[in-house]
């Protein structure tokens, strides 16, 4: 299938652009014109679906929250996607929408729809609409996935606003270490000419000399380190070396493991509540936890359940997961209840991340101003207490 920008005039005289999919450029005239459209412009895309129609995850955020709300008022699937292609007009996603529209007035399943996209929408998200259609709940299932793609944009947030404060913290370090070293302590050392100057500043100018003198080979340093550490950590398995070893820091363990925790507990609970069986939820739900080491020990888990075993009794078995967490699960097994369990194991995870990050932060930002300060002041007395000792030799 090729897909086919166009730009077009409905019948009531509202002017849209999208994209279509279709085998040639006479079937995406016609899929067009079966919509009561009047073509002004027509051409094949020359990127591939994927790059050409775009919806990225606040798109995908608001997409799913207004759809499952058109669902639950009684709108009728078809009706909500064309209701909601029209409010997408010149967005990167309309072709998404115009596309799932078209599949699913071709008589194909929602779900079936979906998968024609599957860089946009995971596969977690159409197992809970899979689910959903199962049983006749649609709404409900696209609302479980607004609530918790809200939770997860909220996490982003609150994860990125933590970071601001420190990342201009260390910026200015950076840039005001790069002033002094370049600019302040240069100007100033013709000064310091024929006369004894102290150790302490004798040592600040070698460093400063030292690194005028390999500007390009420290710069080409940091770049290649920077270049061969994101490589590395491309590698499965030196990533999964490295989380192994972030799992076991204080602070920075505890969080990579309560966030992760907290995404795979609500996005098990979510499929479980649509209907899923555990094997399958836990197929799905593994992804949610973003690294490979425990992905691997769910994995495990889910294999043994396969066998027989217990879900609770297989989780005991970790080496990383906590002992709450395979007893929570323990009594949502015993009780029938797993779901509403691993829905409030996931509330209490999130609320400990959050707690953990706040935490980590406070402490962070009061170690760089402590360290922006020692930094600056040392180079500022290295100039400055020359200059005060020719000023006493003055006074004699």
């Amino acid at each position: 299938m090729k897909v086919f920008q166009y730009k077009a005039i409905r019948p009531d005289g509202q002017r849209l652009k999208g994209s279509v999919e279709a085998a040639s450029q006479e079937e995406a005239k016609r899929l067009l014109r079966e919509q009561q459209l009047i073509i002004l412009a027509l051409k094949e895309a020359t990127s591939s679906k994927n790059t050409a129609m775009k919806m990225s995850f606040e798109q995908q955020v608001i997409f799913t929250s207004q759809l499952s709300q058109l669902l639950e008022a009684n709108v009728p699937l078809y009706e909500s996607l064309e209701a909601l292609e029209e409010q997408a007009e010149g967005e990167s996603y309309q072709g998404i929408i115009f596309s799932l529209r078209e599949h699913i007035r071709k008589g194909a399943s929602f779900s079936a729809a979906l998968s024609q996209y599957p860089e946009t929408f995971s596969s977690f998200f159409r197992a809970i609409v899979v689910a959903g259609e199962s049983v006749g709940r649609l709404d409900q299932a696209l609302l479980r996935l607004s609530q918790q793609l809200s939770a997860e944009r909220q996490s982003k947030q609150r994860l990125i606003s933590a970071l601001v404060y420190p990342a201009i913290l260390s910026l200015l370090l950076v840039v005001s270490l790069g002033i002094m070293i370049f600019f302040v302590i240069p100007s100033l050392e013709s000064l310091f000419e024929d006369q004894e100057i102290p150790a302490f500043t004798s040592f600040v100018l070698s460093i400063t000399h030292f690194i005028h003198a390999h500007t390009w080979f420290l710069g080409l340093s940091v770049v290649t380190a920077i270049t061969g550490g994101i490589y590395m950590l491309s590698q499965p398995d030196m990533r999964s070396k490295v989380v192994v070893k972030m799992l076991r820091w204080p602070v920075l363990g505890q969080y990579i493991l309560k966030s992760s925790l907290g995404k795979f507990s609500r996005t098990l609970s979510n499929l479980l509540l649509g209907g899923t069986t555990l094997s399958t939820a836990l197929e799905y739900a593994k992804e949610a936890l973003g690294n490979k080491v425990l992905e691997e020990e769910i994995a495990h888990a889910s294999s043994q359940i396969i066998e027989g075993k217990s879900f609770s009794s297989s989780l005991q078995q970790s080496k990383y997961l906590p002992p709450l967490f395979s007893r929570m699960v323990a009594i949502g097994e015993e009780t029938g209840r797993l779901a509403p369990i691993l829905a409030n194991l996931a509330k209490l995870y999130e609320e400990d991340s959050d707690r953990v990050l706040e935490r980590a932060v406070s402490l962070i930002q009061p170690v760089l101003l402590i360290t922006m300060g020692v930094a600056i002041g040392a180079m500022l007395f290295a100039v400055l207490l020359p200059l005060a000792n020719f000023g006493s030799t003055l006074q004699l």
